[in-house]
């Protein structure tokens, strides 16, 4: 995991700060400083990040949550309730509503990918705080807000946990500090804050927990059994239910014959009384037919039905006359439609004849008004022809394109004049840049010359200031400490004088430190004084070109004006004007314009009439058209009218009831209809008369009196066949109830020939009884079998669960002993973490071997060793005989590099490939002589070689920011810091 820019706003003490660790300063540099006084808000760097990460920090995961009332914030009105390890108590105090506050961090995870994890406050109306936004921005560009998937993203991406992440991120020299300097019932409870070994406490206990219960099961076990075997019947109890059992079995056995035989006789007796009821039926239903077929309405009807079939030719005479009288009927309707028809017809051929003589008159009419309108067309055509033989169309257009070019002709002239006056300008313009460009170009001359003057007096001062410099440096004070006077110097062989102070050589160089700066300043001002002659000769340059350009242009716009301007001039001369006074052009254009337009307007009027007469005519002589046609429709319908003959008066009320007007399809299908009902109606009398006389003859020749006739034929032949059918059925029906009769007494004589033993008192009744009190005791003891089998099952199952509870009871006994046995071993509880210890001793071992090998790179001298299993650290000091000391006797100096060796090693017993790529240091140094602090300060530029991972101290420790060029300093104002500034000495 690489961090690559943090930035925080209003977080603390902080304000605005962004540090960009993925710049060029940073990854050029093996280690930084985070510099700034206490209480500056050099820890919160820290805390920013593992906000922006996990939505926590160290501080506020050291301290439990209690719940505080807020003085600054409120919520619905009140105080706010907030716990004292809320992240909304890193907001900076004195905001104002609609104030926002966050962190941001940018990071490469271990996949390659740069994501973006924001945690954000925003101050609300009337210091309304609500909970804090988080937002984590993929490679993608997509954005997650759900905390949860933020945290769970995060730990995936980065491979760790926020206490993971604490513990290879910042070092923890100071716990391990604490731990060798603590009392030894101190010491466990320190190493397991340190190497996260509270899980063996848990497992111990956990273990001591599992025998208890696996105790516990057993108990249960061994009580279950016992109430279990408690409830199982003695042997003799089973062998008294089994007998019992068979007992019941066999009664039953013999009570199911018995009811077998009685159930038979049962059927026998209903078998006997169904046949009985079933004779008694068929000998009513043959009396019921006998006496149907011996009424006297049956045998009128079988008198009826002869006489029909008899005669056929009488029924048929009788319903042909009264067809035939029906008919007769219909002829009178037919013969009163003829006349209404003729009336209407007659009516109609009226009105046609008056309409025949309507339409002369108007087709006379029409004729008179065509001559008329042909007559004003011919007026008409002349004047036209007359106008275009002037052409004026045409001479209004030429005249309307000379008007045209001399508008243009006006404008192009104008423009021409603004064109010229813009040429003028822009070469002013390239003049005056000229001039600028002249004058830069001596001054740019001159201050060159001056940059020349000014690095030659800074390399001499320069050397002149290296040469005394070396007089105080470190190396020149050493030697100068060693001088002696009266001996001799081992640089230059001379012998050795007064000695000067340190103070003495250190004021000779401040006036050559003054004048550097002094000529870095002026060499500053040289420079930019170059940078910006260079600047605005560069614009007066580009001034010029632009001038150019638009001269150019404009040049070339004027050319083409003046050709445009010739040819407008030559096409006006070609039609006849002269353009030497162009307003008295343009007035005498004017006025022949509306002259021209006055004629056209005119002529354009005599078209429209010519139009309009054309128009007029045009519809005249289709009215005349459609006169003519009906003229000879009327004649057609007259050539249909004449052959009727319809000459006879019609009486009024046939008149009144003829329809007034026929269409000319409507009369002729009258016509149509009138001679083919006229014919109709003559032939159809005439066959009416004769078949009723045929018919009359044949009814007075019948055997058969005239009412019986007339009863028949109103008989219809569906009637007849059902009366007749119902005859032969209820003939039918007697025969096959005889038959059936026998068949019943055959049956009767066979069924009595089997009598199953039954005894003269025995009834259905009393069968019935018998088979229900038999079915009764059969059910009871069905019942009793089952509960008996029930009861039987029931001591099996006992039996079996009393096996298998001893089997169980045998197996959780082996179960219990290896718990029991496992927590006599490793067992404990909070007070005795027995498997804390044991595990605690193997972890500090393997710590101690780790912490060994960076010892040998920090300070060879002395190696780690761990006394027996009580956690205590002894030191080997391999300079002294490898005697073993303890931790109180070695230097502040060497108790900080121990502790550093045994920090790293904890951070060495982790996943090495995926630590984040710095190591912060945030403890220590304030208490560290200025040679314990060099020790310290080559020990981590060791580290920085050995793991490649940058290395950031926070400290207010002046001294460090000589010993680490590159820094990154807090800047205060008004105890806020404002921003943050990296620099490199």
């Amino acid at each position: 995991m690489k961090f690559l820019k943090l930035e925080i706003h209003n977080i603390n003490s902080i304000e605005n700060a962004t540090i960009d660790f993925g710049s060029p300063v940073f990854s050029a540099e093996p280690m930084f400083l985070i510099h700034g006084p206490t209480g500056s808000g050099k820890s919160t760097i820290l805390d920013a990040i593992c906000l922006a990460l996990f939505d926590t920090t160290p501080r506020l995961a050291a301290i439990k949550g209690v719940m505080v009332k807020d003085e600054t914030y409120l919520r619905k009105g009140q105080k706010l309730d907030m716990s004292i390890n809320d992240i909304r108590q890193y907001l900076r105090r004195g905001l104002q509503p609609g104030d926002r506050a966050y962190v941001s961090l940018d990071f490469e995870a271990n996949d390659g990918l740069k994501y973006n994890s924001k945690v954000a406050f925003h101050l609300g109306r009337g210091n309304s705080l609500p909970e804090p936004t988080y937002t984590l921005t993929l490679p993608t560009g997509e954005v997650i807000e759900r905390k949860k998937d933020i945290k769970a993203l995060i730990t995936q991406k980065i491979g760790l946990d926020f206490q993971q992440f604490c513990r290879t991120t910042m070092l923890a020299q100071g716990d391990f500090t604490a731990f060798l300097k603590a009392e030894q019932n101190e010491k466990a409870a320190i190493l397991e804050k340190i190497t996260r070994t509270d899980i063996f406490t848990r497992i111990g206990q956990r273990i001591k927990e599992r025998a208890l219960e696996e105790k516990h099961d057993l108990e249960l076990i061994m009580a279950q059994l016992d109430s279990v075997a408690a409830n199982c019947p003695s042997p003799e109890t089973i062998d008294e239910e089994r007998h019992r059992l068979n007992v019941i079995a066999a009664d039953d056995a013999t009570g199911s014959w018995l009811c077998q035989l009685w159930k038979s006789q049962l059927e026998w007796l209903q078998r006997l009384a169904k046949l009985k009821e079933q004779r008694g039926n068929y000998e009513k239903q043959l009396q019921d037919n006998v006496n149907i077929s011996q009424s006297e309405i049956f045998a009128n009807a079988q008198t009826e039905v002869a006489l029909w079939h008899q005669t056929e030719k009488e029924r048929a005479a009788i319903n042909s006359l009264s067809q035939l009288n029906k008919q007769q009927e219909d002829l009178k309707k037919l013969l009163n439609a003829i006349a209404a028809l003729r009336a209407s017809l007659r009516r109609s051929m009226e009105l046609r004849k008056q309409q025949k003589a309507d339409i002369e008159a108007d087709i006379n009419k029409q004729n008179a008004l065509v001559q008329e309108l042909n007559s004003s067309l011919n007026v008409i055509d002349e004047k036209l022809g007359r106008f275009e033989t002037l052409n004026v169309r045409q001479t209004y257009n030429t005249l309307q394109n000379v008007i045209l070019d001399c508008r243009n002709l006006s404008a192009h002239i104008d423009d021409l004049s603004k064109v010229n006056k813009a040429i003028k300008e822009a070469e002013q313009q390239i003049a005056d840049n000229k001039k600028i460009v002249s004058d830069n170009e001596s001054a740019r001359k001159q201050l060159q010359a001056d940059a020349e003057t000014i690095e030659q007096q800074l390399t001499d001062t320069q050397r002149q200031y290296d040469a005394v410099s070396a007089a105080v440096s470190d190396y020149a004070v050493a030697l100068r400490h060693k001088l002696v006077r009266g001996t001799q110097c081992p640089v230059c062989g001379q012998t050795v004088g007064d000695v000067q102070h340190d103070e003495e050589f250190a004021k000779i160089v401040a006036p050559y430190q003054q004048c550097l700066q002094n000529l870095m300043l002026r060499k500053r001002q040289t420079e930019q004084a170059l940078l910006n002659a260079a600047a605005a000769q560069a614009a007066a340059e580009e001034k010029i070109k632009s001038a150019q350009r638009d001269m150019n242009a404009n040049q070339n716009k004027a050319t083409k004006l003046n050709e445009e301007i010739e040819k407008i001039i030559s096409r006006i001369s070609e039609a006849g004007y002269d353009t030497s006074d162009l307003e008295a052009l343009k007035e005498l254009l004017k006025k022949q314009s509306e002259e021209l337009a006055k004629q056209i307007t005119d002529n354009d009027a005599l078209v429209k009439q010519r139009a309009e007469a054309q128009k007029l005519l045009q519809q005249c002589t289709a009215k005349i058209g459609q006169l003519n046609l009906k003229h000879q429709n009327i004649l057609n319908l007259k050539a249909l009218y004449d052959p009727l003959n319809i000459s006879v008066e019609p009486d009024d009320e046939t008149e009144n009831s003829a329809e007034k007007e026929l269409s000319d399809d409507a009369f002729r299908k009258a016509c149509a209809d009138y001679s083919a009902q006229n014919q109709t109606y003559q032939q159809t009398a005439e066959s009416i008369s004769e078949r009723q006389e045929q018919a009359r003859q044949v009814i007075k020749n019948s055997a058969v009196d005239q009412d019986m006739l007339a009863k028949l034929a109103g008989m219809s032949y569906e009637f007849v066949q059902k009366l007749e059918a119902r005859i032969n059925q209820v003939v039918s029906l007697i025969e096959q109830t005889r038959g059936q009769l026998q068949a019943i007494d055959q049956e009767l004589q066979a069924h009595q020939a089997v009598n199953p033993c039954i005894a003269q008192c025995d009834t259905k009744l009393s069968i019935s009884r018998r088979v229900q009190t038999y079915e009764d005791q059969h059910r009871q003891n069905i019942e009793d079998i089952g509960k008996i089998k029930q009861r039987l099952a029931q001591y099996k199952d006992l039996a079996e669960q009393v096996e298998l509870k001893k089997q169980l009871a045998e197996q959780k006994k082996l179960v219990c002993d290896k718990w029991n046995e496992l927590s006599d071993i490793f067992g404990g509880s909070r007070e005795n973490p027995k498997f804390r210890t044991i595990a605690q001793a193997f972890v500090l071992k393997e710590l101690l071997v780790n912490a060994n090998t960076y010892m040998n790179l920090f300070m060879p001298r002395y190696a780690l060793e761990c006394a027996g299993d009580n956690l205590v650290v002894q030191i080997r000091d391999k300079y002294c005989g490898g005697q073993l000391r303890t931790f109180a006797t070695v230097s502040g100096g060497e108790s900080f590099v121990i502790s550093l060796s045994l920090a790293l090693a904890l951070i060495s017993l982790g996943n090495q490939t995926i630590s984040p790529d710095i190591l912060f240091i945030d403890e220590g140094f304030g208490a560290l002589d200025q040679d314990t602090l060099q020790v310290v300060i080559d020990a981590l530029a060791t580290l920085n070689q050995i793991s490649s991972r940058k290395i950031g101290l926070i400290s207010h420790v002046e001294i460090l920011k000589e010993r680490i060029p590159l820094k990154v300093n807090l800047i205060r104002q008004d105890n806020v810091v404002k921003a943050v500034e990296c620099s490199m000495c």
